[in-house]
């Protein structure tokens, strides 16, 4: 009976000690620097008013991971500063090692939820940059597209169009100018449609 109990006080004596040990080790692996970088992260957070403002937060917590990449709650915050900051990929890798480090969280069906949602913004982004892209080429290409509107070309016209009425000795120059800038009204127009169908986001 004693030898038991003797056995039993040194299991329970082994456990407590090597569960002491993690726990030393799990503290010296978020060290004093890792805390102060994780602490000036939540009073930047505090302070931001705008995307922008939230870049002083990514900093500090990327800080913090650095000096603990073990430790799950500094990658969650990166996270939601670097969401905040508009890198939604950023935010996606951040909440991925969260997850991949707490493989138990409470909050783990919520952190996906969060990853998909950030998943179709940068698809969305991803496509707004594709169609600013193209919109960018049809400049160099019609520099037009971005000097004169179609009113403005009107106003052009017109009065070329009552001085060819109104004086016969210049109808001609001024019907074959009208001619080039209804041509060229006609592409830009017709140019500015295929961009819409073809990129809606523009």
């Amino acid at each position: 009976m004693f030898k038991k109990n003797h056995s039993l006080l040194v299991v329970l004596f082994l456990g407590s000690f090597v569960f002491l040990n993690l726990t030393s080790v799990y503290a010296a692996e978020i060290s004093r620097d890792a805390r102060k970088h994780m602490i000036r992260g939540q009073a930047a957070m505090e302070d931001a008013k705008n995307a922008s403002d939230y870049q002083d937060a990514v900093k500090e917590f990327k800080k913090a991971v650095e000096y603990a990449p073990h430790w799950a709650d500094a990658w969650f915050n990166l996270g939601v500063a670097q969401e905040r900051a508009m890198d939604y990929a950023g935010a996606i890798e951040s909440f991925n090692q969260y997850l991949k480090l707490n493989p138990d969280a409470a909050d783990r069906s919520d952190v996906e939820a969060k990853i998909f949602k950030l998943e179709y913004l940068v698809e969305k982004k991803a496509k707004v940059e594709k169609a600013e892209g193209e919109k960018k080429k049809a400049l160099n290409l019609y520099p037009e597209l971005g000097q004169q509107s179609f009113g403005q070309l009107l106003l052009i016209i017109g009065p070329l169009l009552m001085a060819a009425g109104g004086r016969t000795k210049i109808m001609w120059p001024a019907l074959m100018f009208t001619r080039i800038i209804l041509m060229r009204t006609f592409d830009m127009v017709f140019f500015s449609l295929i961009l819409a169908v073809r990129y809606p986001e523009m």
